[in-house]
């Protein structure tokens, strides 16, 4: 299947610039190997429990990602959670996932499709999934973490220049483990601190779990050093963290590992315009800057690259 733009990855920044090309009359695909769009602005259910478990919230300084939350928050999509320092912490009403799957509305998206490797002929790209399927396009975009970038572009035996190279080996990732934990009733969490405990999302007091429902994201020091042990032991130690030895309280605990939680080192450019011929364009918050509106700049300036091209 051809198309004039492949997008590979359907979190914020591969959405946020489907839907700006799209609006502006360009055909793209963009495919995720996940069941649904939302990457790290993930929620996650569990029968009636909801747990956002990647990113909690979101802050905004850019005049452009400003219009296009005020543009979520008339049609009740988004709305303000809390303040600090005098500035919106802005959340999903139902979830971070479902301000993704707006933005896609009207785009297309195609779901459980793993691309493996990219490869070109010198003016179309190919690009090779796990389910065989492979699609063609003059312009492909990634917005994947850069490390399963550099993957795809090996997988295809492409040469990048030695400069882009460098420059995007250089973008290391913190990880994150992410217990979640459901309780029987209402915990108040707000004082609460341990020092293998980054952050502690309340997902009733954030309004999209009808039950008490807790994400606590443990500190990239602890996540790196028990990534490779038993997940479930290392969810139930991170819950004891909060909710002492004896669990009082707790019904269920989930986990999740954020391999690429967080880049650490930042490119110096918005997005990377990686080859010309044909066009590769590298985009997220590797390039934008470390939060969910560093990902969302790096697909506006993207989009003007591809469409001033």
């Amino acid at each position: 299947m051809h198309t004039d733009i492949l997008i590979i990855g359907a979190g914020i920044s591969g959405i946020t610039l489907a839907r700006k090309l799209t609006a502006a009359g360009r055909q793209c695909i963009v495919l995720d190997k996940g069941r649904g769009v939302g990457g790290r602005m993930s929620t996650r259910r569990r029968d009636d429990v909801r747990f956002d478990h990647g990113a909690q919230f979101i802050t905004v300084r850019d005049q452009r990602v400003q219009k296009m939350f005020d543009d979520l928050i008339t049609q009740g999509i988004v709305r303000e959670w809390f303040r600090a320092d005098d500035t919106p912490r802005y959340c999903g009403t139902q979830g971070m996932s479902r301000i993704v799957s707006a933005l896609a509305e009207g785009c297309d998206v195609r779901t459980g499709i793993e691309a493996q490797s990219l490869l070109h002929d010198g003016t179309v790209w190919s690009v090779a999934c796990a389910n065989g399927n492979v699609f063609t396009a003059t312009t492909v975009v990634s917005s994947a973490p850069v490390p399963q970038t550099i993957g795809l572009v090996d997988n295809g035996h492409v040469q990048l220049g030695g400069q882009v190279r460098t420059q995007l080996e250089a973008i290391v990732y913190e990880r994150c483990i992410a217990a979640l934990v459901t309780c029987t009733s209402p915990c108040d969490v707000r004082s609460i601190s341990h020092p293998d405990v980054a952050y502690i999302g309340d997902n009733l007091d954030k309004g999209i779990s009808p039950l008490p429902a807790y994400t606590i994201h443990a500190t990239p020091e602890f996540s790196e050093r028990m990534w490779d042990a038993d997940r479930n032991e290392v969810a139930r130690c991170l819950a004891q963290c909060v909710f002492g030895k004896d669990l009082v309280g707790v019904s269920d605990i989930d986990v999740h590992g954020w391999k690429f939680s967080r880049p650490i080192t930042i490119s110096s450019a918005t997005c990377i315009h990686a080859l010309e011929h044909p066009s590769l364009v590298l985009i997220g918050d590797a390039f934008g800057g470390p939060r969910v509106e560093g990902a969302i700049i790096s697909a506006l300036d993207a989009a003007e690259l591809i469409l001033g091209c």
